[in-house]
């Protein structure tokens, strides 16, 4: 991999991403499952979304087809502020008739949507989370200069090779506008504070709890991934900042970036030094209602590598004089392109401003 130059003078003005929903877009790549044509009890469909959480998602097709949420199954969860497509299975033989049906109800012309494209096939079994090979991206960088967006196209057109640190993003620790307490609440979860969780919960306001409800046993009762993927939450604090001493050990030559006022993480200027290590181990939890959540070790990649590709600078739009620049790659399972282009944007000295595509009020694709 070739870094671009550190000592080239930084770029005033941040890139910004996610300006638009149609700036960040996400195609699942899952695995290769035993589809039949016509038999299975589980039937697998592409969803698109945009302006839409994958657990809202999951719950308004359960919802619509008269299902437990917990028959709507997948694989991963994409971002809200982008415009997304993945793999999702439901409990239910469903054909293209009840597809239409669902689409006429949340399929429109502006954001938020939901769009249940088209049936892969029919299995015996749901799709469960994790298992997929990874994601494909496209992304839109705004508000380049000129002179910076012909330095990165030059840099990148024909396929450059990146590593990057794999640490994972603020979507892990909170939605777009609401304050980064995702960790916080798993965290008290793996304490046995509940008192502390359903008061974190309740300030976050991310979920339409009645009030009459006790909000940890209504999200038990109705939607018990939420309660796990906070667990998960802490579990990636806590590999971030394990991850960010191990790599400051091996490469102490470096910057310290911030990421949300939460962590302050370290990039190696080499990187190579820490693939000695490539897959770094870290105590995890696991959600256990009214018990302690038990610990177990586990494994994640610690480096990173892909190739990213872009299209030549374009005219933006929306930031008169500025220049756009879109960029591809792929990642696999866990790892975040966001966290990718910080990194990148480090390398090249340019600050990295993430809006939270609610700019959009139509489908701009």
């Amino acid at each position: 991999m070739v870094i671009p130059d550190h000592n080239r003078t930084p770029a005033e003005q941040p890139a910004i991403l996610k300006r638009l929903h149609s700036d960040f877009r996400v195609v699942e790549v899952p695995l290769i499952a035993p589809w039949h044509a016509d038999d299975g009890e589980y039937t697998h469909v592409w969803l698109d979304k945009g302006g839409w959480t994958t657990f809202d998602a999951e719950r308004a097709i359960g919802t619509f087809f008269d299902l437990p949420v917990q028959e709507v199954g997948s694989a991963g969860l994409k971002d809200e502020d982008g415009i997304t497509t993945q793999l999702c299975s439901v409990h239910r033989h469903l054909t293209n008739t009840d597809l239409n049906a669902f689409n006429a109800c949340y399929q429109g012309s502006s954001i938020p949507f939901l769009r249940l494209r088209s049936i892969e096939g029919y299995a015996a079994y749901p799709i469960r989370p994790r298992s997929l090979f990874g994601n494909r991206f496209g992304i839109v960088v705004r508000n380049l200069s000129a002179a910076t967006a012909e330095w990165m196209w030059d840099s990148l057109k024909n396929g450059f090779h990146f590593a990057m640190a794999n640490y994972y993003d603020l979507q892990r620790f909170g939605l777009p506008g609401n304050p980064p307490t995702n960790h916080l609440i798993g965290e008290s979860l793996v304490r046995q504070d509940r008192k502390l969780a359903r008061r974190l919960i309740k300030e976050a306001g991310e979920h339409d709890i009645p009030p009459e409800h006790d909000v940890l046993e209504w999200l038990e009762a109705h939607h018990p991934k939420i309660l796990r993927f906070y667990v998960d939450a802490f579990n990636s604090m806590q590999w971030n900042t394990l991850a960010s001493e191990r790599f400051q050990e091996a490469a102490p030559k470096g910057t310290h970036f911030q990421l949300g006022g939460m962590f302050d993480l370290w990039l190696p200027h080499d990187l190579s030094r820490c693939a000695v290590e490539p897959v770094l181990e870290y105590e995890s939890h696991q959600w256990r209602p009214e018990t302690t959540t038990p610990t177990l070790r586990r494994s994640r990649q610690s480096v990173i590598t892909t190739r990213i590709f872009t299209d030549p600078p374009v005219q933006d739009p929306l930031h008169p004089g500025q220049m756009a620049l879109s960029v591809s790659f792929l990642l696999p399972s866990g790892g975040y392109a966001t966290m990718l282009m910080r990194q990148l944007l480090i390398r090249f000295g340019i600050p990295m401003q993430v809006d939270d595509g609610r700019n959009a009020s139509h489908l701009d694709s």
